[in-house]
């Protein structure tokens, strides 16, 4: 069998699939800045995940 060019394919013509993922974030607050009450850490460390994944 003889081999197919490739030179007309272009991006448009390619067939082009999109990919849809789940991902799930666990961020938490250790002990010992519960007693502090940094909440600082925790809108910190949401908003990198969030960055992060998107």
């Amino acid at each position: 069998m003889a081999r197919k060019s490739r030179k007309n394919i272009t991006a448009d013509n390619a067939l082009q699939t999109v990919v849809n993922y789940k991902a799930a974030a666990y961020i938490r607050l250790s002990a010992e800045n519960e007693l502090t009450l940094n909440a600082g850490s925790i809108n910190n460390q949401e908003e990198f995940v969030r960055k992060y994944i998107f």
